[in-house]
């Protein structure tokens, strides 16, 4: 069994007739569709296409809660959109300091940016190779 079918099973047992199961399974096929690339990038407009009409916000957050803190399926990361520099995809370090202090400070200036919270959003990886991984079953 792959490792992303382990997933599918698991949560499928914990969580039952849960609609988010359904968008767990919508992203993990998807991710794993894309076995050459080393990580898949999600954002939240990919994850609308791949739910589909009847696309939930509440359903969306219960997935990414299940495969981001539970299974560890995807990973978070943050993108700064800086007014100069376009998009800025924040190093571990960065984000976490983010995180801690709710401030942003500026990857190539070193300097606090104001309203630096609103311009930093989230966005998700996949790692396809990951997920096709052999595991017992």
């Amino acid at each position: 069994m792959r490792r992303f079918e382990a997933i599918e099973h698991a949560i499928a047992d914990k969580w039952g007739s849960d609609p988010a199961v359904g968008v767990c399974r919508s992203i993990l096929e998807y991710a794993v569709s894309k076995p050459a690339e080393e990580s898949v990038m999600l954002t939240f407009g990919d994850f609308k296409k791949l739910a589909g009409a009847d696309y939930d916000q509440e359903e969306l957050q219960r997935a990414l809660a299940i495969l981001v803190s539970r299974y560890h399926a995807l990973e978070m990361r943050l993108v700064f959109m800086d007014e100069d520099e376009g998009p800025i995809y924040l190093e571990a370090d960065e984000q976490q300091d983010f995180i801690d202090t709710g401030k942003l400070t500026h990857p190539h200036r070193g300097v606090v940016v104001d309203g630096g919270e609103d311009r930093t959003f989230p966005y998700y990886v996949a790692k396809p190779q990951t997920l096709l991984e052999e595991v017992a079953a």
